[in-house]
């Protein structure tokens, strides 16, 4: 919780939401490189302006 604790203390809106079941039924928060982690039990925080969501060139050539 220390890594996320120093997001806390900036100005910037944070928002917290738990992910149960490693994600199995919320996939699109697995789409970053965080996910490895989680998955090893290793604390991980994924920072997030929902880009990968927005954008139809997310992860292709095309993606500046």
């Amino acid at each position: 919780m220390q890594l996320l604790n120093a997001f806390q203390s900036t100005k910037l809106p944070v928002i917290t939401l738990p992910i149960p079941l490693k994600g199995l039924f919320t996939p699109d928060v697995l789409r970053s490189d965080h996910a490895p982690f989680w998955y090893r039990g290793i604390g991980a925080v994924l920072v997030t302006d929902t880009a990968n969501l927005r954008s139809p060139h997310y992860q292709y050539g095309s993606d500046n």
